[in-house]
């Protein structure tokens, strides 16, 4: 059996999951804040365990890479990247973003991701995900959280992500993704690697790095689509 891994810490809700022939097999899912270097690889281990696989069967691995926290990520890459080394399996890198969007498939209205940052900065991006899989209809970037709420002032429009948990003046009747759906998940980071593995989508192992947003210190994930509009 050809097994899926995915693997999400880019936020304190890790999670992992294995998947085969587009079915998940097995989630295992933790609340491990500064904790996820003593939790991952114990979590890989049981949820391969519940899938009835082991190691070995591991032919492709994807993980979140950013944006997120500075530590989560690099941690989940970093294990991301020993396994594929190991085990000579292909790579799958995913944005936390669009992750989070496809956590709320066929939706009729835009789906904007809010994914907390420092202070009240916020990572975000559009997605239609009418269709079922997100398409990116905006460039990932980082926002001022009220800038972003005023920026869709007004406009129908579905908010997903924990961006603005911390905001205590949102519009009335703002439109928000029910709360066990606002964190990222591996089970669609499986789901959406599926396609990208099938293009031969990969990252080098040797040379992958988290995606920080606003920091120009890191190289930026650039928009998806070219000449896609804003929002």
């Amino acid at each position: 059996m050809n097994l899926l891994l995915a693997i999400d810490t880019a936020t304190s809700a890790g999670s992992v999951a294995v998947s085969a022939d587009d079915s998940i097999l097995a989630l295992r899912t933790f609340q491990a804040p500064r904790e996820h270097s003593r939790r991952l690889f114990p979590e890989i281990d049981r949820a391969l365990d519940d899938a009835g696989g082991q190691r070995g069967q591991i032919g492709a691995v994807a993980v979140t890479i950013g944006p997120g926290s500075f530590t989560g990520l690099r941690i989940g890459l970093s294990a991301a990247k020993g396994l594929c080394m190991a085990l000579e399996a292909p790579l799958v890198g995913l944005s936390t973003l669009e992750v989070l969007a496809a956590r709320v498939p066929w939706c009729r209205l835009p789906v904007c991701v809010a994914l907390a940052a420092r202070r009240d900065e916020v990572y975000t991006a559009a997605f239609d995900t009418s269709l079922g899989r997100p398409r990116p209809l905006s460039p990932e970037r980082l926002a001022n959280q009220a800038e972003l709420v005023a920026e869709w002032n007004g406009r129908d429009v579905l908010f997903t992500g924990d961006g603005l948990d911390r905001s205590p003046d949102l519009p009335h009747g703002l439109r928000r993704a029910p709360a066990p759906v606002r964190s990222p998940c591996a089970a669609e980071a499986a789901w959406l690697a599926g396609p990208k593995l099938a293009r031969g989508e990969f990252l080098d192992p040797g040379r992958a790095e988290p995606v920080y947003l606003g920091q120009t210190a890191f190289v930026t994930r650039p928009a998806q689509e070219a000449g896609a509009p804003a929002p």
